[in-house]
């Protein structure tokens, strides 16, 4: 603790020999068992400091690691980021499978079992985006015709579903009478489906007798359906609701199960 003389005489020196540029590098006598302090860093620390950050880039550089991999991140930005993490499996990673994949080629595969079996590495895992960017990638192999649903599924960890197996064909890519074909077809299962969920509903819930006075009404409403749905001649409906109804006048329990399995054909048949 120093006295208020003992300031004022420190305030005053300081004042005097230590003020303004012409009194720089002057030495300070420090009294009253004061001791010195440095503040801030020196130039050599500052420099040993920055000479370190060159070392982590002779680092990153010998084993082609991207910085911002080693928690270097002055230069990084959010976009550079995931370009660079997209090199660092290509120039750096990729390299190494190719050398791995043709080694076990060659030391662990007959010449025979070479014809049949090969090996890659899948780095999917290493290039995943965000899910936005992925869900679009999906979409555009789904529809360009080369991947199915199940395989997209399959690459999110989801179980297959029944029925996207198949792979779409682009209408853009067939011939006029294809993309007819296709879209008639579309028309079809679309009316088809109508029919078969309503008597599936039907069947499980009303007795035999009541589902004998309820399907005449049915089809006759199925009729407006179809004649809205598909471009085909009203008489034409008709003959088919009225074949229809004739089918299962008689024993229409038994007959569903036929119903069912030839909705589909039937109705395409009439385009």
């Amino acid at each position: 603790m120093l006295s208020d003389e003992q300031i004022e005489h420190l305030r005053t020196q300081f004042a005097e020999k230590h003020q303004g540029s012409d009194n720089a590098h002057k030495p300070l006598i420090l009294e009253s068992g004061m001791k010195y302090a440095a503040v801030g860093m020196s130039n050599s620390d500052a420099q040993f400091l920055e000479s370190r950050k060159y070392q982590i880039a002779d680092i990153a550089r010998l084993y082609r690691v991207p910085l911002h991999m080693l928690n270097e991140l002055d230069k990084a930005t959010f976009s550079n980021i995931e370009h660079q993490s997209i090199e660092f499996v290509m120039h750096t990673i990729r390299p190494w499978l190719v050398r791995i994949e043709q080694s076990i080629a060659r030391d662990l595969l007959t010449e025979r079992e070479r014809q049949s079996i090969f090996v890659s590495h899948s780095v999917e895992g290493l290039l995943r985006g965000d899910t936005k960017s992925r869900y679009e990638s999906y979409t555009q192999a789904i529809n360009a015709g080369w991947m199915s649903p199940n395989e997209a599924r399959k690459l999110e960890n989801r179980n297959p579903e029944d029925g996207l197996d198949v792979f779409r064909s682009p209408l853009n890519m067939a011939s006029t009478e294809e993309r007819e074909e296709q879209v008639s077809n579309s028309l079809a299962r679309v009316v088809a489906d109508k029919e078969i969920k309503a008597i599936k509903a039907e069947i499980d819930r009303l007795s035999p007798e009541q589902f004998n006075s309820w399907f005449p009404d049915f089809y006759d409403r199925q009729k407006k359906v179809m004649q809205e749905y598909l471009p085909v001649d009203k008489k034409e409906i008709d003959n088919y609701i009225k074949a229809r109804v004739e089918s299962l006048s008689d024993d229409a329990i038994n007959q569903i199960p036929m119903i069912i399995d030839n909705a589909v054909s039937d109705i395409e048949a009439l385009l």
